[in-house]
C-alpha cells in the first residue's frame, strides 16, 4: 500500500466511531500522526491470524471480508458500516481483500487507545473554560460535583478539605512525571495543566488532555501503588490543592469502596451482577472466573461506555489493588461496583 502525505480532514475523523468521542485537541494530535493509504484492486490488506498494530478504516472503494468459515461480505467506503474500524481485534479474525482500488485511514492502535482511555469526559476542554476569576474561585463546587461524593459523609469531605495543602505553581512546572512515584493527589484551584504521555522512551510526548479548575488528578497510581502513567505540566501560573496519599485513601477511597467475598458473590442476583476482570488480556486468557468479561485497567475509561448502569459490577484481579482502582473509577462515573475480596 502507498501512503498519502496529506492533512487529514477533521470532519472525516469526527465521523468515525469511536473517534467522534475525542476532544478537538485529541483529534488534532491523532490527525497529525495518522495517514491515508491506497491499495490496488486485489491487494490483501490483512489476513486471519495476523497480529496487527494498525486500526484501519475504509474511506473509499470496496473490500471483501472473509471469516474463518469462508463466509464473505462486502464493505463499501462511506457507508454506515464503514464508520467503525475494520476487524478491531489484536489478532485479526477476518481476511480483507480489495475488490476495487481502496483508500484506508491508518491509525496507530497504541496511540488511539492512549487517547481514548482518557476519554472525553475525563478532561475539561480549554474551549469549555472562560478562564475568569469566578471559575477559579468556584473550583471546590466543580470538584464536588463528582458522583463519588454522594457516597461520602459530610465529615469526610470536611476533613479532606482541611488537610489539603495549597501549592503555588508556575507555568512549565511538572507536577507529575510519567514513571515517577509522587505520593499526592491534586486538585486544580486556579490555572490549567496539560496531561501528556510517551508510548516509550524514544517517542515524543502525546497530549492527552487539558485540565482546568475543579479537576482532580493522580488517583489511579495512588490506589494501585503503580508508577505514574502520564506527566502533568502547568500551562499557567496557578494554585493546586495537594492531598497526601494516606489522607486520600482513608478519607475518599476506602469509604466508597465496597468489598464482597466469593460466598457473598454467589448469593447475589445473577441477572443484575457482572464479573469484571481488570487484568491484562494475556492474564485473562490464562484463566479467569466463569462468565467474567475482561477490560484491562488501562482500557477501562474507554470501556465505560460498554457498561450497563443498571447492573452491579464485581471487579477483580490477582489482588485487590488494580481492582480497587477500577472500582473507584466506576464509582466516579455513577456505576455500582464492588471489589472481590482477595482477588484471584
Amino acid at each position: 500500500m502507498s501512503a498519502a502525505k496529506q492533512l487529514l480532514d477533521h470532519k472525516l475523523l469526527k465521523s468515525l466511531s469511536p473517534l467522534c468521542d475525542l476532544t478537538p485537541d485529541m483529534l488534532a494530535e491523532l490527525g497529525a500522526k495518522s495517514r491515508l493509504e491506497h491499495a490496488v484492486s486485489g491487494a490483501t490488506i490483512f489476513k486471519t491470524g495476523d497480529r496487527d498494530h494498525r486500526t484501519l478504516y475504509l474511506v473509499s472503494g470496496k473490500l471483501e471480508l472473509t471469516d474463518g468459515s469462508g463466509n464473505r461480505t462486502t464493505l463499501v467506503g462511506n457507508s454506515q458500516q464503514a464508520r467503525t474500524a475494520l476487524d478491531p481485534n489484536r489478532v485479526r479474525t477476518l481476511t480483507a481483500t480489495a475488490k476495487t482500488p481502496v483508500t484506508l485511514l491508518n491509525i496507530d492502535t497504541a496511540l488511539l487507545d492512549m487517547l481514548l482511555n482518557w476519554g472525553k469526559n475525563q478532561s475539561i476542554e480549554v474551549s469549555d473554560l472562560d478562564g475568569g476569576e469566578e471559575e477559579d474561585e468556584d473550583w471546590m463546587s466543580r470538584f464536588l460535583q463528582s458522583k463519588v461524593f454522594l457516597r461520602l459523609r459530610a465529615e469526610n469531605i470536611q476533613a479532606m478539605m482541611m488537610r489539603m495543602q495549597e501549592v503555588a505553581v508556575k507555568a512549565g512546572d511538572v507536577v507529575i512525571r510519567q514513571g515517577g512515584s509522587d505520593d499526592n493527589y491534586y486538585i486544580i484551584a486556579k490555572g490549567r495543566c496539560q496531561v501528556t504521555r510517551q508510548a516509550d522512551a524514544d517517542s515524543p510526548p502525546v497530549k492527552l488532555a487539558v485540565l482546568g479548575a475543579g479537576t482532580g488528578f493522580g488517583e489511579e497510581a495512588l490506589i494501585s501503588n503503580a508508577e505514574r502513567n502520564a506527566s502533568v505540566t502547568m500551562l499557567d501560573d496557578g494554585t493546586l490543592m495537594r492531598l497526601a496519599k494516606d489522607d486520600f485513601i482513608n478519607l475518599l477511597v476506602k469509604p466508597v469502596l465496597q468489598e464482597v467475598s466469593y460466598e457473598q458473590l454467589q448469593a447475589m442476583d445473577e441477572q443484575s451482577v457482572e464479573l469484571l476482570d481488570v487484568r491484562s488480556l494475556e492474564e485473562f486468557a490464562a484463566g479467569s472466573l466463569p462468565g467474567a468479561r475482561n477490560i484491562p485497567l488501562g482500557e477501562l475509561r474507554l470501556g465505560l461506555r460498554k457498561l450497563n448502569k443498571l447492573h452491579k459490577y464485581v471487579v477483580f484481579g490477582h489482588n485487590t489493588l488494580r481492582a480497587s482502582a477500577a472500582a473507584f473509577l466506576l464509582n466516579q462515573h455513577g456505576l455500582d461496583a464492588f471489589v472481590l475480596s482477595g482477588g484471584l
